[in-house]
């Protein structure tokens, strides 16, 4: 009986031991959801801060904000030009939430055509059921893929990459496109 009692302690004792230790460490891979949502942005609201309020063009270092609509994911059909823009813009019926953009100008007008980067932003997506997310990075004359910094409800802890693609032009001058979100 002590032998027993004996071996009892010796396990208790060393398992509680052992759990002190530094374990090796794991992994753990998370599922990533895939979630795509279409704006509509509204060119009548793009405001435009210049440092220098003589200047005609933007300049580097100009700031700006401007809003838009968000929509189901493929709800805005691509296509449409400044020339000839699409039908679908801001004002659609169906529309998710807000979505609102502030950023800083990079380049100068001048180089908007050969730069790839051009503006640096943080794009606000805050949908009518409460639920919010956040991205930052780059844009420029190109689709991107941005940084997803965070959200609200649904999307609390939400973290991954945004593809931003351009799929048209509407009526406002404004660009109608299409975010996917690649979420952990």
């Amino acid at each position: 009986m002590k032998k027993v009692l004996w071996a009892v302690f010796v396990a208790a004792s060393a398992a509680l031991i052992m759990s002190f230790l530094p374990q090796p460490a794991t992994t753990t891979s998370q599922a990533t959801k895939t979630v795509t949502y279409d704006v509509a942005c509204d060119g009548n609201t793009f405001t435009l801060n210049a440092h220098d309020s003589s200047a005609t063009e933007i300049k580097r270092g100009d700031t700006f904000v401007l809003n838009g609509k968000i929509y189901p994911g493929g709800t805005i059909p691509s296509g449409g030009t400044k020339a000839q823009p699409s039908s679908f813009g801001p004002d659609q019926e169906g529309s998710l939430g807000s979505w609102f953009c502030r950023g800083s100008f990079l380049v100068g007008s001048e180089k908007f055509d050969h730069e790839k980067i051009q503006r640096a932003t943080t794009q606000y997506f805050a949908l009518n059921d409460k639920n919010r997310l956040v991205t930052e990075g780059f844009e420029g004359s190109t689709d991107t893929t941005r940084v997803v910094l965070g959200g609200v409800g649904l999307y609390y802890n939400a973290h991954g990459l945004v593809t931003m693609e351009r799929i048209g032009v509407n009526a406002t001058g404004a660009y109608n496109m299409r975010f996917t979100f690649n979420l952990e």
